[in-house]
């Protein structure tokens, strides 16, 4: 903690002590250029979104080991297991629409007809 206020104060910030606790305020230029850097980046959508499928949709290549954990690992073993061949039969399978864009989306499965970026 020293470390930072011995930091803060060779910047120029202020430092107060508040409940017996240092307390290092943010300079309004520091405040600025965290703002700045922000506003700066480009939306990246997240992979999976924006997939469409109908239930008719072609699994065409299926998983041989489960990267998951936790719930999502015991829904994802019915991929290995029952090995649906549509959208349809993993549903019937215990999967969700949620888990199919996810897994697509990931490239953990191939969907026919559906371009991942």
């Amino acid at each position: 903690m020293a470390r930072s206020i011995k930091h803060a104060k060779a910047k120029g910030a202020t430092v107060t002590k508040a409940n017996g606790k240092a307390k290092v305020a943010k300079s309004a230029k520091s405040r600025k250029s965290a703002k700045s850097r922000v506003v700066a980046r480009e939306y990246q959508p997240k992979p999976g979104t924006g997939l469409e499928f109908t239930p008719e949709t072609r699994i065409l290549s299926l998983p041989k080991t489960n990267p998951k954990r936790g719930a999502s690992a015991k829904r994802f073993q019915a991929y290995i297991t029952k090995k649906p061949k549509t959208v349809a039969a993993a549903i019937a399978a215990g999967l969700t629409l949620a888990d199919i864009r996810w897994d697509a989306g990931h490239k953990f499965i191939t969907l026919q007809g559906v371009k991942v970026a």
